[in-house]
Order: structure tokens, then sequence, then C-alpha cells
């Protein structure tokens, strides 16, 4: 049994993003396991939460992914405030965001109340078998993060870089223990956050 549904869409949400998130919120009400998405660099999170709401899926059932991607806070503190919990699940792909605002945009998060609703983790995968760069773009990117030594970056990463990051920048080491343990428990648990949004408490 899957402990978790993925959906994904693009920068623009098309009608067929729109018929697998739909499929993805009725496997949810089938089965009980959260959703997680993907999105494009941190875009199209908005829309997805609209339609996880429009199919009667409770927010802190979503985990709205990549969200690391967009360094606009307003665009973080959006999906917070809906309930959702926001991924910052890109760390250490400094290609599509420096760890220094991934940093930044976290304990501005924490500092505003939302701490209950971040999750932390590294997209890091063993082998793309079969992939192909879609475009010129992506495959001179990859070369770069690989001269640089920037991919694949190592497993370890989160640990080893990341979090002593927060650390020198003034973030507790038990504000750092809840979101790694608290958080993931909770959202695969399927319980509420304690902390209900002025925006929950407004519904």
């Amino acid at each position: 049994k899957a402990g978790a549904i993925k959906g994904a869409t693009g920068p623009v949400m098309t009608k067929a993003d729109e018929n697998f998130l739909r499929a993805a919120c009725a496997a949810h009400h089938a089965t009980g396991v959260p959703i997680i998405t993907h999105t494009d660099l941190g875009q199209g999170g908005p829309e997805q939460q609209a339609l996880f709401a429009s199919e009667g899926v409770e927010p802190h059932r979503c985990l709205i992914g990549h969200c690391c991607g967009n360094a606009d806070t307003h665009y973080h503190q959006k999906i917070v405030r809906g309930g959702n919990y926001i991924g910052f699940d890109r760390i250490g792909i400094v290609a599509f965001q420096p760890d220094e605002v991934r940093a930044d945009n976290l304990i501005a998060l924490v500092e505003k109340g939302f701490e209950e609703y971040i999750l932390m983790s590294q997209d890091r995968v063993s082998t793309l078998r079969g992939f192909r760069p879609a475009n010129a773009a992506m495959a001179a990117m990859i070369k770069e993060m690989t001269a640089r030594g920037e991919w694949p970056m190592p497993f370890t990463h989160l640990f080893t870089s990341f979090l002593p990051l927060l650390r020198s920048k003034g973030l507790p080491a038990e504000t750092i223990e809840r979101i790694l343990t608290d958080n993931p428990r909770r959202f695969f648990s399927g319980a509420a956050p304690r902390q209900k949004t002025a925006d929950q408490a407004a519904a």
C-alpha cells in the first residue's frame, strides 16, 4: 500500500494536470493517505490548493511541493495560510535556488508562526534511467552543475550543509528537530497541526 499519492502540475495547470489531480483526490479519499505535489519551481501552488479544496480534501492532508524554488515569501505564506504543508524539498539543488535563500525563507515562516507547516527534504535521485534533458538549456544546466560538483549532491547534504546553515542564522536546534520529526510524523499520520492559521480560523 502506498504511503502517499503524488500529483504534478506544470507552470500553468492544464486540463490534463487537473484531471490527474482530481484522480489523486479520489485515491486519497479511497485510501486515506496524504497527497504530495510537484510544482514547477514553486509555481501553481495556489491553483493546486483550490482544486484540492473543491474536491473536499482537508488542507493538512496535502503537501504543496517544491515551494522553496520560489523566492517570494508572500507565495509561501499563501500556501501555509491555506492550511497546506509547504515543501522546502529541493534543498541542495542550487541551480533552482541558492540554499541561502531557502534558509532565509524557511526562517521567515518560522518567525511568522508557521513552523508546524514546514517539511524539509532533498530532491535527490540515485539515477535517471532513460532520462533525456527536455531541452538544450536543461542539458547545459546539468552539465554545469556536475562540473561544479553540485550534482548529484551528497545524500547527506541536508544534514551536513543545510541544517548548519539554519543554525548559523539563529534557528534553534529544538525548532529544527521539531520540523524534522514532529511535522512529518503528523503529516503521514493524518493529524492536523495544533495551531490553526488565521485563514483557517476565519473559514
